[in-house]
């Protein structure tokens, strides 16, 4: 909550504003993004701007530091009110609502609080248009003035900042924390907080400064009465609260941007340690090929042997194990020749599995690392400047690992861009969006999908090339195909892959159906 609009640096920013804006002439309002205002004025040729944040939790006003309008995307407010001249600026005895009156009758009236903050412009009391929610609000009655609901102290309860607010709503909300532990006030009488907060408010009406605090916030209060380390004082109120708007501004978006990277690497951490977890226990796999071999094995060693022809299961003697005898599960519509080689198939999967493991062992522990790494440098940084140096210079570590996709790119595609050892990788996020990438796709590229389970389409971007790609383009590709399916969390997912042009949309087929000629499969981790 910025908290720059309390009533008290309204009192001071209305006399600057009042004196500047005194006979202007409106020219435009315009918005180039979401809460913002620009109102553009000129006063013997001089141009003003007066930017407005009606964002709940975020709002301000001042006046800002004129440049040429970005006219282009811009959304256009109030343009009956061009060449109008501006004859007054008030504010509402004991309420954050600023009036700035025209000479054709009509207001242009400031909400600066809560989550209802707007602008509306209003002509005989009634709103005749506003900058947010014009239907809500057209031709009803203009918002009037509260009066704060002051209680007296002898009738009090809670903690001090309640107490406080009851004695007086108008005080600075942002500074009362502070000033609570500063004179040690949660220890005090009710009789003693109504007096402390007269003289807060007269230290704020007779002494005010235009101070800013080093976290971005305004303290009006003078280091007689507050004293505070870090605290900066600038020329004019309108000047502290331009420099308090944009320093919690950026400050905001730094801790939104940096917030974000650290939950998505985080979260890569997490599902790293998972998949490290499934994949040491790749042993099974080679303990099942052995014991499937083996199988093979004794079936065509008793070959000669005659089974019942309802027959589940075929007991033989362990020539491996002198004295021992093995049953083992047999297919009855199988002869026992092609039991053996169903073991033999299933031995050579079970031995390719365990070696494929070993393979994306080695990749996630190196991935993991990495991960490691750039959350310990992103935890070390503090400002906006830094995190954009940090992002540009770990740009394509985050892309491989599918945290830091370019913004731009984001934006023009609707599937997933990912740098992969050079190539270019697609990752559908939808059925539509699969169907948009399978048509963006040009034929040489390879297309990727999860064997058996619902998901992205992944395609390899090959420019046109005719060969595959190297082996290792071609799991890492996998593993964001296993990674955007219903099979993420499993230890391996069988990835089918083939050439674009073996993959076609039949006509009629719902979003994200296909139909797949000539694939061959790969294991990948997910």
């Amino acid at each position: 909550m910025m908290n720059m609009n309390n009533y008290y640096t309204l009192i001071y920013l209305t006399g600057e504003l009042k004196k500047n804006l005194n006979q202007a002439i409106f020219s435009e309002a315009l918005s180039i993004q979401k809460n913002r205002l620009d109102l553009y004025f000129y006063q013997q040729e001089k141009p003003i701007k007066l930017s407005v944040s009606v964002e709940p939790g975020k709002t301000g006003m001042f006046q800002d530091h004129y440049n040429v309008p970005k006219i282009k995307n811009a959304a256009r407010f109030f343009e009956k009110l061009k060449g109008s001249r501006v004859t007054n600026l008030q504010l509402a005895e004991g309420d954050r609502l600023l009036t700035l009156e025209l000479n054709n009758d009509q207001q242009i009236l400031f909400q600066l609080f809560g989550n209802s903050a707007n602008i509306f412009l209003v002509g005989d009391g009634l709103i005749r248009s506003t900058f947010k929610h014009q239907k809500r609000y057209n031709d009803q009655q203009a918002p009037i003035a509260r009066k704060p609901n002051v209680k007296n102290y002898k009738e009090l309860k809670g903690n001090a900042r309640q107490r406080l607010i009851s004695i007086n709503p108008l005080l600075p909300r942002n500074l009362l924390p502070d000033l609570i532990l500063y004179f040690n006030l949660e220890s005090k009488t009710n009789e003693e907080l109504s007096s402390f907060a007269d003289d807060l408010d007269r230290a704020l009406m007779e002494k005010a400064v235009p101070g800013v605090l080093a976290d971005g916030r305004i303290c009006l209060l003078p280091d007689g009465f507050f004293s505070v380390p870090g605290k900066k004082i600038f020329d004019s109120f309108n000047e502290a609260i331009r420099s308090s708007f944009y320093y919690r501004s950026h400050l905001q978006k730094f801790e939104g941007q940096i917030s974000g990277l650290l939950r998505r690497l985080e979260k890569q951490h997490d599902k790293l340690q998972k998949r490290l977890k499934n994949l040491s226990g790749a042993d099974k796999s080679l303990e099942r090929s052995e014991r499937y071999e083996k199988y093979g094995h004794l079936i065509m060693a008793n070959l000669y042997k005659s089974i019942e022809s309802d027959a589940e299961e075929i007991q033989v003697e362990d020539l491996y194990d002198e004295g021992n005898v093995v049953p083992i599960p047999i297919k009855k519509a199988f002869s026992l020749s092609e039991n053996a080689g169903m073991y033999y198939d299933k031995g050579r999967e079970a031995k390719k599995a365990y070696d494929t493991a070993g393979v994306l062992l080695g990749d996630a522990e190196k991935e993991l690392e990495q991960v490691i790494s750039l959350l310990a440098g992103l935890r070390g940084i503090n400002t906006l400047r830094d995190l954009e140096k940090w992002k540009k210079m770990h740009l394509k570590e985050l892309q491989t690992i599918g945290v830091g996709q370019p913004e731009g790119e984001q934006v023009r595609h609707p599937y997933r861009i990912i740098e992969a050892d050079g190539y270019k990788l697609w990752a559908g996020k939808s059925a539509k969006s699969n169907d948009e990438l399978l048509r963006d796709s040009h034929k040489e590229d390879i297309w990727l999908h999860a064997r058996g389970y619902a998901g992205s389409h992944v395609i390899i971007r090959m420019e046109k090339k005719v060969d595959y790609p190297e082996k290792h383009v071609l799991e890492k590709a996998a593993s964001y195909a296993a990674k955007y399916s219903k099979g993420a969390g499993s230890s391996l997912v069988p990835v089918i892959y083939t050439k674009r042009k073996h993959v076609r949309k039949p006509k009629g087929a719902a979003p994200g159906q296909v139909k797949v000629i000539k694939e061959q499969v790969i294991l990948a981790s997910a």
